[in-house]
């Protein structure tokens, strides 16, 4: 079935145009509010679990941390600063 809209190059090309466009629009909405939501509830479970744990389990969760930022900036290639870059 021939549609008579999309045989015109120019109407074609303008409706590719407008999905990269909605594209982009969508993964930066994505972004920018869908992971800020996850990161919110992803927190909210964390400290909800935290309030609870036995002090020896916190200790345990501390010292992974620990660890786990440990390994973080060994891998990683940024500056290793406390207070930022030097100016």
């Amino acid at each position: 079935m021939n549609d008579p809209i999309f045989e015109d190059e120019e109407v074609r090309r303008r409706i590719a145009e407008t999905l990269i466009v909605a594209e982009g629009e969508f993964i930066n909405q994505l972004q920018t509010q869908a992971f800020d939501e996850i990161r919110k509830y992803s927190i909210s479970d964390i400290e909800g679990m935290v309030e609870f744990m036995p002090k020896p389990d916190l200790a345990r969760t501390a010292e992974a941390l620990i660890e786990l930022t440990s390994i973080k900036r060994r891998v990683s290639a940024g500056v290793e600063t406390v207070g930022g870059p030097w100016t």
